[in-house]
């Protein structure tokens, strides 16, 4: 995965996290490999996929299942493509510009600094001062994988990709700043349907108390409280086996990922 360094340090925080050896996300990796076990193959969604390292993740160590990631700022959007090609993940990893929410139409994705820059953190709720926004495409995923009219069109639905009909989709990671209730209402035929673990970034009790109002009575439950904010839900019925893959995935030591193996910088 490659990363710039400027006068402003390193543009991709992420990254720059592994390269200190603070990457904060261990756990919820290690959970990422643990819905990754199931035998497939399957789609897997990385949903606010910043440059990649979840989609990497996947398409390197689980080479049966496909990603399709999704990401809705352009800047950010442009890294993870060139990290997928890099990395020759382009038949594993099927990038999106796009946002996602409960809907589709125009929203706007509110940028804290300069044009050219990667921040996370980004949101299409934004409680911190912009420098500029961004008009972005939004959809929801059952409209992105299931529910395709006339008018659809993106990486989804390209002939050579070849994802669809999607027939599986084994786990999605959410990390949407704030949106995650939307996120999870566009979501209702895939959980309905599927019914995949899911890893979710949610950023206050509040949030959490609202997904769970979603998700619990269609028979998940929260199995894993990670770092970062980071919170598994599973559907009942797979609890014990997502479960006992993790539990071989951490029994065999911390999951270490280091700047050696992910990232190349240039100046």
């Amino acid at each position: 995965m490659g990363a710039i360094v400027d006068s402003w340090g390193v543009d991709d925080v992420v990254l720059a996290a592994i390269a200190k050896g603070n990457f904060g996300e261990t756990d919820s990796l290690a959970w990422w490999l643990a819905m990754l076990e199931r035998q497939g193959p399957s789609l897997f969604l990385d949903v606010g996929a910043y440059s990649g390292v979840y989609a990497m993740l996947a398409a390197a160590t689980r080479g049966r299942h496909r990603t399709v990631a999704v990401e809705a700022s352009v800047v950010t959007h442009g890294r993870l493509v060139q990290n997928i090609l890099l990395n020759n993940f382009d038949l594993a990893i099927v990038p999106c510009h796009t946002a996602v929410s409960d809907s589709a139409g125009m929203v706007k994705l509110g940028h804290a600094f300069g044009v050219l820059s990667m921040a996370s953190g980004e949101s299409l709720v934004p409680d911190y001062e912009t420098d500029h926004c961004e008009l972005v495409p939004a959809t929801s995923l059952d409209g992105l994988l299931l529910n395709h009219g006339p008018d659809s069109c993106g990486a989804i639905l390209s002939r050579t990709a070849n994802l669809l009909p999607v027939t599986s989709v084994g786990g999605i990671k959410i990390d949407v700043e704030g949106v995650e209730t939307s996120v999870l209402a566009g979501a209702s035929e895939i959980i309905a349907r599927f019914k995949p673990p899911l890893i979710m970034e949610v950023l206050n009790s509040t949030k959490l108390a609202e997904c769970e109002a979603i998700l619990l009575p269609q028979g998940y439950r929260r199995v894993a409280d990670c770092e970062a904010l980071n919170f598994i839900f599973c559907h009942e019925r797979d609890l014990e086996n997502l479960a006992a893959s993790h539990r071989r995935i951490t029994d065999q030591g911390p999951l270490e990922i280091t700047s050696e193996t992910v990232i190349s910088f240039a100046v």
